[in-house]
């Protein structure tokens, strides 16, 4: 008997393959958006301003200690302030994928539809 075109092995291969390409295209698309709000980056920004402009109304009777002490707790906020940016965007300012590993991609399947490719790179 014939086995009709969808029951072929390769055929299974590469649904299964373009299955988890889409999985994983979708998990991309939806990591590269921003979750953090603006309303709740002001209200970090602003408790930031807030809690640096405290210290300076503190008194500590040593200056050299309340000036670590206000160092300290500025470069721990600005820390933590930039883990959550670097968190909500983790793909950095350039949000788009680039098509060149798609062109090199086409590159490749037309050189083995032309015979100049035999399933080993040569030298691209």
């Amino acid at each position: 008997g014939q086995q009709t075109p969808n029951a072929h092995p390769v055929n299974a291969e590469i649904r299964d393959q373009l299955n988890v390409l889409t999985s994983q295209r979708n998990t991309r698309v939806l990591d590269a958006k921003p979750r953090i709000p603006g309303l709740l980056w002001s209200g970090l920004l602003f408790g930031g301003v807030l809690l640096i402009g405290l210290i300076g109304f503190t008194h500590l009777s040593n200056t050299v200690s309340h000036m670590i002490l206000s160092s300290a707790i500025a470069i721990l906020l600005g820390l933590l302030l930039f883990l959550i940016f670097w968190l909500d965007h983790p793909f950095g300012q350039q949000l788009g994928v680039t098509p060149a590993l798609l062109d090199y991609a086409v590159q490749v399947f037309d050189g083995v539809d032309q015979g100049k490719f035999d399933g080993v790179d040569q030298g691209k």
